[in-house]
């Protein structure tokens, strides 16, 4: 089993890639108590009370008004609008936080199957969500056509619309190449996504070409590819906590120091593990700083 083989490297490798998942709750359980729902709901709730309409109706007009200058007096419509795509915000990154949670253990899950190729494809996603969660704080117009596209053309128009913007913000957060690697190792059919499964080094049969679905067949390289996927949601952690108010706070900075401290820990114990494994003429170390 994938989960002895791990242990078998560092014993506690179970408990830190769980103490990820304690973490990424515990940073939704966060963001759900400061996101200021509760708020942006009484702002609205006032404002359909004092109209006869149906609230759906007025829901769909408010959504659809496009306000052109400001009133001389209170503005009431203005207000409630804010509140509409203030609360519209909340409810995309709530469901963008989750994700980030259960797409976290989906990738392990496959690691713990042994395949590689599906877990740099949570990656990519994974930074495709911190990207969205990120500019939704900018741009809180992004959530309600996030949640809007729901068809194929729709998410192509979604695509044409934000996708510069978003890649522009996983770009300023440093975290491009987890995006692109995802994308070429699982996320698009190239040869880098076939690549682990080329049995290599393993007997072949002459005149016969296999692709096999076990992805990895040794203990390091499998602990290798868990310390690449936990680093990689450690470097998210940390924009995320660096750019997003409602997570920023002594418990979570915490929480997340412990969190690296481990990544860190199992690291320690890869390097010269994985260094013995290599071939006698290779060198690991442009390996490790594209990954560390």
């Amino acid at each position: 089993m994938a989960q002895t083989a791990l242990r078998a490297v560092h014993p506690r490798t179970l408990e830190y890639i769980d103490a990820g998942i304690r973490l990424f709750d515990d940073l939704a359980r966060m963001f759900g108590d400061r996101c200021g729902y509760d708020d942006h709901q009484r702002v609205l709730d006032a404002w359909v009370g004092q109209r006869p309409e149906d609230p759906k109706v007025l829901a769909s007009l408010l959504d659809a008004a496009v306000l052109i200058g400001k009133p001389d007096g209170p503005d009431d419509l203005g207000t409630a609008k804010h509140a509409l795509e203030a609360a519209k915000t909340v409810i995309a990154r709530s469901y963008l936080i989750l994700r980030f949670c259960r797409d976290y253990t989906l990738g392990i899950a496959e690691i713990f199957h042994w395949r590689i190729t599906p877990s740099y494809g949570y990656l990519r996603v994974q930074t495709e969500s911190v990207g969205l969660f990120v500019l939704m704080d900018r741009e809180p117009s992004l959530a309600s056509d996030w949640l809007d596209a729901v068809t194929a053309e729709q998410g192509i128009g979604f695509y044409k619309k934000w996708h510069s913007k978003l890649v522009a913000v996983i770009k300023e957060m440093g975290l491009y190449r987890t995006y692109e690697e995802g994308s070429a190792y699982a996320l698009h059919s190239r040869i880098a996504g076939v690549g682990r499964g080329i049995p290599a080094d393993r007997p072949q049969v002459r005149g016969m070409i296999r692709l096999e679905y076990q992805e990895v067949h040794d203990e390091t390289r499998l602990f290798l590819y868990v310390c690449v996927y936990l680093r990689a949601h450690e470097q998210m952690v940390k924009q995320l906590m660096h750019r997003v108010p409602e997570l920023a706070s002594v418990e979570t900075n915490t929480m997340f120091q412990e969190f690296g401290c481990m990544v860190e820990n199992l690291w320690v114990v890869l390097r010269p593990r994985y260094a013995k494994s290599r071939p006698p003429k290779s060198d690991p170390s442009e390996f490790f700083a594209a990954l560390v």
